[in-house]
Order: structure tokens, then C-alpha cells, then sequence
């Protein structure tokens, strides 16, 4: 617009905001414009980065032709000084030839026990049964992991659970002492 258009122009503030006006004809036409203050843009995060861990090539990947029964042997309550055997069999479903080697028993405490094993071979559509034994010699609750350790590896694990309870006939309370009857 040149300076003659300029002449019917009014400007009025109101705020933030600006309206203009214009003069003409007998009537006012306006419009109004709300003028904002210019946001900072936020800056995007940096992407966090978690490494990956390393993983141990020791890792087991369970071969699926071993079918362990039961998976958790759970003794349950076992009195102390007393035990419970209970059985897991490894079943070789599938047409590998496993070559047993031993039995491992991963466990902080003594109070589970496994019969050792010879060398020996698990054939195709052969089982393994394995006793297992849990004997405590303290009340509480103990776990333990048992491996079936073969040449080709992958066998599943077991997990191991009992606790360790009280005799029936220990009582900690104390022997109440018989006093002596008064004489006549």
C-alpha cells in the first residue's frame, strides 16, 4: 500500500494483540491479528545408549529331545536328622546318542545329595533316573540346581527345594522341674 491507501488505516492495541481498522464509505472494517511471542524450540534429548551386556558362552540352550520329569524336585518339610529321596528322569526323546559324563550339584550347603554315576550313554528312547536326597541339618528353607552333565551339553536343569523343619518330638520349651510334696 502507498501512502494515499495509508491514510484510512488505524492501529489500536489491545494486549498482545494488534486490530486494524479501516475508514471507508461510512463503516469500519477491521480485522484482528494476535501477534505471539516467539517460542524457544526445546532441544531434543540425546538418545541414551545402554550397552549390551556381554553374554558367557556358557549360556545353556536346552535341547529340547531331553524331556526332564519332574523339572522341581520340592521336598517339602523334612524334619531335622531325617531325610527324603525323591526321583527326576531324563527321557532322550529324540535321535541324538548323549554321552554322561557325572551329575553336578550346585548348592551353598551340604543338605542335598545326589548317588554319583558311571559313565554311560543315554541311547535314543532310553531314561535315566536319578535319586536325589535331601537330609537338613539346620530348620530353614535351602535350594540347590542339579545338571545332568553330558558330552553334547543342553540338558535342562533341575531346581532343588526343601526345608528343614523341627523333629516332632523336639520341644525348645523347658522340662518343667517337680517340685517336692510337702511331708506331713
Amino acid at each position: 500500500m502507498d501512502e494515499r491507501g495509508m491514510r484510512g488505516i488505524r492501529r489500536r492495541s489491545r494486549g498482545r494483540g494488534i486490530v486494524f481498522g479501516v475508514l471507508g464509505a461510512g463503516f469500519l472494517m477491521s480485522c484482528g491479528v494476535t501477534i505471539k511471542e516467539r517460542e524457544t524450540p526445546t532441544p531434543e534429548p540425546e538418545p541414551v545408549t545402554t550397552p549390551t551386556p556381554e553374554v558367557d558362552d556358557f549360556t545353556p540352550g536346552f535341547d529340547t529331545s531331553i524331556l526332564v520329569e519332574p523339572t522341581v524336585l520340592n521336598f517339602g518339610s523334612v524334619e531335622l536328622s531325617t531325610s527324603k529321596t525323591m526321583t527326576v528322569g531324563y527321557f532322550n526323546t529324540g535321535d541324538t546318542v548323549y554321552d554322561v559324563k557325572y551329575v553336578e550339584l550346585y548348592s551353598p550347603i551340604p543338605y542335598f545329595a545326589v548317588a554319583e554315576i558311571s559313565e554311560q550313554q543315554l541311547l535314543p528312547g532310553d531314561d535315566l533316573q536319578i535319586d536325589v536326597t535331601f537330609r537338613p541339618a539346620q530348620t530353614g528353607t535351602f535350594g540347590a540346581t542339579l545338571n545332568l552333565v553330558t558330552e553334547q551339553g543342553g540338558v535342562p536343569w533341575v531346581t532343588l527345594a526343601g526345608i528343614g523343619v523341627p523333629a516332632s518330638g523336639d520341644d525348645d520349651s523347658p522340662t518343667p522341674e517337680e517340685s517336692p510334696t510337702p511331708g506331713p
